[in-house]
């Protein structure tokens, strides 16, 4: 398992989530993006 700085601290706070060929989008309550993690091989 990889630790990512600082990814707990908005992926907390994530409320609805897309993915987009090789990305993770994450968006808050209002639906604003808020993060994106990318695939990694």
């Amino acid at each position: 398992m990889m630790f990512c700085e600082g990814v707990d601290a908005w992926l907390g706070s994530a409320t609805r989530a897309e993915i987009e060929g090789d990305s993770l989008h994450l968006f808050d309550q209002d639906g604003t993006e808020i993060g994106t993690l990318s695939k990694q091989d």
